[in-house]
Protein backbone atom coordinates (compact mmCIF):
# COMPACT_ATOMS: atom_id res chain seq x y z
CA UNK A 1 0.00 0.00 0.00
CA UNK A 2 2.85 2.36 0.80
CA UNK A 3 4.40 1.84 -2.64
CA UNK A 4 0.99 2.65 -4.16
CA UNK A 5 0.52 5.85 -2.14
CA UNK A 6 4.01 7.08 -2.98
CA UNK A 7 3.49 6.33 -6.68
CA UNK A 8 0.14 8.16 -6.72
CA UNK A 9 1.82 11.23 -5.22
CA UNK A 10 4.64 11.18 -7.76
CA UNK A 11 7.29 9.98 -5.32
CA UNK A 12 9.41 6.86 -5.34
CA UNK A 13 9.45 4.73 -2.20
CA UNK A 14 12.94 3.20 -2.12
CA UNK A 15 13.46 0.83 0.80
CA UNK A 16 16.37 -1.55 1.06
CA UNK A 17 15.26 -5.18 1.40
CA UNK A 18 17.23 -7.53 3.60
CA UNK A 19 15.71 -10.62 2.01
CA UNK A 20 15.81 -9.65 -1.66
CA UNK A 21 15.56 -13.24 -2.86
CA UNK A 22 12.22 -13.67 -1.05
CA UNK A 23 10.56 -10.70 -2.78
CA UNK A 24 7.84 -11.26 -5.36
CA UNK A 25 7.87 -9.73 -8.82
CA UNK A 26 4.55 -8.88 -10.41
CA UNK A 27 3.30 -8.43 -13.95
CA UNK A 28 0.31 -6.43 -15.08
CA UNK A 29 -1.87 -6.69 -18.13
CA UNK A 30 -4.71 -4.39 -19.06
CA UNK A 31 -8.08 -6.17 -19.27
CA UNK A 32 -8.91 -7.08 -22.86
CA UNK A 33 -5.34 -6.60 -24.09
CA UNK A 34 -3.55 -9.60 -25.49
CA UNK A 35 -0.06 -10.35 -24.22
CA UNK A 36 2.43 -9.20 -26.85
CA UNK A 37 5.46 -11.36 -26.46
CA UNK A 38 5.12 -11.53 -22.71
CA UNK A 39 7.89 -10.35 -20.43
CA UNK A 40 10.76 -12.09 -22.22
CA UNK A 41 13.49 -13.28 -19.86
CA UNK A 42 11.56 -11.85 -16.91
CA UNK A 43 8.55 -14.11 -17.56
CA UNK A 44 9.80 -16.79 -15.15
CA UNK A 45 10.62 -14.18 -12.51
CA UNK A 46 7.27 -12.37 -12.63
CA UNK A 47 4.91 -15.26 -11.97
CA UNK A 48 2.39 -13.22 -9.98
CA UNK A 49 -0.29 -11.09 -11.65
CA UNK A 50 -1.52 -7.69 -10.56
CA UNK A 51 -5.31 -7.49 -10.42
CA UNK A 52 -5.67 -4.43 -12.66
CA UNK A 53 -9.48 -4.57 -12.46
CA UNK A 54 -9.32 -3.64 -8.76
CA UNK A 55 -7.16 -0.62 -9.59
CA UNK A 56 -9.41 0.49 -12.45
CA UNK A 57 -12.53 0.14 -10.33
CA UNK A 58 -11.11 2.19 -7.46
CA UNK A 59 -9.16 4.69 -9.60
CA UNK A 60 -11.45 7.72 -8.98
CA UNK A 61 -11.35 7.11 -5.22
CA UNK A 62 -7.59 6.65 -5.35
CA UNK A 63 -7.20 10.00 -7.11
CA UNK A 64 -9.49 11.62 -4.56
CA UNK A 65 -7.38 10.28 -1.67
CA UNK A 66 -4.16 11.41 -3.36
CA UNK A 67 -5.65 14.89 -3.69
CA UNK A 68 -6.62 14.81 -0.01
CA UNK A 69 -3.01 14.04 0.92
CA UNK A 70 -1.61 16.78 -1.30
CA UNK A 71 -3.99 19.42 0.10
CA UNK A 72 -3.42 18.26 3.70
CA UNK A 73 -7.07 17.30 4.13
CA UNK A 74 -5.97 13.85 5.31
CA UNK A 75 -2.85 12.34 6.86
CA UNK A 76 -1.16 9.30 5.34
CA UNK A 77 -1.18 7.56 8.72
CA UNK A 78 -4.97 7.86 8.94
CA UNK A 79 -5.38 6.58 5.39
CA UNK A 80 -3.22 3.54 6.06
CA UNK A 81 -5.34 2.77 9.13
CA UNK A 82 -8.49 3.23 7.06
CA UNK A 83 -7.22 0.81 4.39
CA UNK A 84 -7.48 -2.13 6.75
CA UNK A 85 -10.17 -3.42 9.07
CA UNK A 86 -9.56 -6.22 11.52
CA UNK A 87 -6.34 -7.18 9.77
CA UNK A 88 -7.95 -7.35 6.32
CA UNK A 89 -7.56 -4.70 3.63
CA UNK A 90 -10.64 -2.82 2.45
CA UNK A 91 -11.40 -2.79 -1.30
CA UNK A 92 -9.67 0.60 -1.56
CA UNK A 93 -6.71 -0.75 0.38
CA UNK A 94 -6.55 -3.73 -1.98
CA UNK A 95 -6.55 -1.37 -4.97
CA UNK A 96 -3.62 0.63 -3.52
CA UNK A 97 -1.80 -2.63 -2.78
CA UNK A 98 -2.29 -3.86 -6.34
CA UNK A 99 -1.11 -0.52 -7.74
CA UNK A 100 1.84 -0.55 -5.35
CA UNK A 101 2.92 -3.98 -6.60
CA UNK A 102 3.70 -2.42 -9.96
CA UNK A 103 5.86 0.29 -8.33
CA UNK A 104 7.53 -2.28 -6.05
CA UNK A 105 8.41 -4.49 -9.00
CA UNK A 106 9.95 -1.54 -10.86
CA UNK A 107 11.94 -0.70 -7.71
CA UNK A 108 13.17 -4.28 -7.35
CA UNK A 109 14.13 -4.49 -11.02
CA UNK A 110 16.14 -1.27 -10.71
CA UNK A 111 17.89 -2.61 -7.60
CA UNK A 112 18.89 -5.94 -9.17
CA UNK A 113 19.75 -4.53 -12.62
CA UNK A 114 23.05 -6.22 -13.52
CA UNK A 115 23.97 -3.67 -16.22
CA UNK A 116 23.17 -0.27 -14.72
CA UNK A 117 23.93 0.14 -11.02
CA UNK A 118 23.13 3.88 -10.91
CA UNK A 119 19.92 3.40 -8.94
CA UNK A 120 21.56 1.01 -6.49
CA UNK A 121 24.43 3.48 -5.91
CA UNK A 122 21.97 6.36 -5.41
CA UNK A 123 19.99 4.28 -2.93
CA UNK A 124 23.15 3.33 -1.04
CA UNK A 125 24.38 6.94 -0.97
CA UNK A 126 21.04 8.14 0.42
CA UNK A 127 21.05 5.46 3.11
CA UNK A 128 24.66 6.21 4.02
CA UNK A 129 23.78 9.86 4.70
CA UNK A 130 20.80 8.83 6.82
CA UNK A 131 22.77 6.21 8.70
CA UNK A 132 25.55 8.68 9.50
CA UNK A 133 22.98 11.03 11.04
CA UNK A 134 21.58 8.20 13.12
CA UNK A 135 25.08 7.16 14.18
CA UNK A 136 25.78 10.67 15.44
CA UNK A 137 22.58 10.64 17.50
CA UNK A 138 23.39 7.19 18.89
CA UNK A 139 26.93 8.23 19.82
CA UNK A 140 25.75 11.34 21.61
CA UNK A 141 22.67 10.01 23.36
CA UNK A 142 22.33 6.24 23.26
CA UNK A 143 25.67 4.60 22.58
CA UNK A 144 27.24 5.99 25.69
CA UNK A 145 24.11 5.19 27.73
CA UNK A 146 23.56 8.82 28.66
CA UNK A 147 26.86 9.14 30.49
CA UNK A 148 29.51 11.73 29.80
CA UNK A 149 32.96 10.25 29.47
CA UNK A 150 34.86 13.52 29.74
CA UNK A 151 35.56 15.79 32.66
CA UNK A 152 32.66 18.17 33.18
CA UNK A 153 33.15 21.69 31.92
CA UNK A 154 30.87 24.68 32.46
CA UNK A 155 28.42 25.04 29.59
CA UNK A 156 28.86 21.47 28.33
CA UNK A 157 25.09 20.90 28.44
CA UNK A 158 24.61 23.83 26.06
CA UNK A 159 27.01 22.27 23.58
CA UNK A 160 25.00 19.06 23.59
CA UNK A 161 21.78 21.02 23.10
CA UNK A 162 20.05 19.53 26.10
CA UNK A 163 18.75 20.89 29.36
CA UNK A 164 20.08 19.42 32.59
CA UNK A 165 17.96 19.57 35.70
Amino acid sequence: MVFGIFKMLGYRFSPRFKDLEDQRFWKAQMPGAEAQGGYGPLEALARNRVNVKKVLTAWPDMLHLAGSLVTNQARAYDLLRMFGREGRPTPLGQAFAEYGRIAKTLHLLAVVDPVDDTYRRQLHKQLTVQESRHKLARDICHGKKGTIHQAYRDGMEDQLGSAWS
